[in-house]
């Protein structure tokens, strides 16, 4: 039964690493959305601008532009680390079942299902 606990840690350890995993690509997930809002403000920002709603002063122009550009890095960016985070936790979460599949484990008959004496 050693080899069954060193399974047991493995797999542990393994559950963990799909957590932390699950917590980046849910914080990818809010960098994401901040990053669209961002862009879909900057864009009615210079929509403003260019149909005349808004003075064409270089802080507010430089503000849309800013909020754009800064918008797509930050989104594509998420976008990869996002990527990653899934494949890897698909490794992992392979590994651990892989780990489940090759442990000796006893199958224990529920009592309702007619393979224990009624006590």
């Amino acid at each position: 039964m050693p080899e069954d606990r060193l399974f047991a840690d493995e797999i542990a350890r393994l559950e963990d690493e799909i957590e932390r995993l699950a917590a980046i690509a849910e914080s990818c997930r809010k960098f994401m959305l901040a990053a669209q809002v961002a862009i879909g403000l900057g864009a009615v920002l210079l929509a403003g601008i260019v149909l005349g709603l808004w003075a064409a002063d270089p802080l507010t122009l430089l503000g849309g532009l800013t909020a754009v550009i800064g918008g797509i890095v930050v989104h594509g960016s998420n976008a990869g680390t996002l990527r990653q985070s899934r494949d890897a936790m698909l490794a992992v979460e392979t590994r651990r079942d892989a780990l489940i599949d090759d442990m000796a484990l006893r199958l224990v008959p529920e009592p309702d299902a007619g393979l224990l004496p009624p006590r």
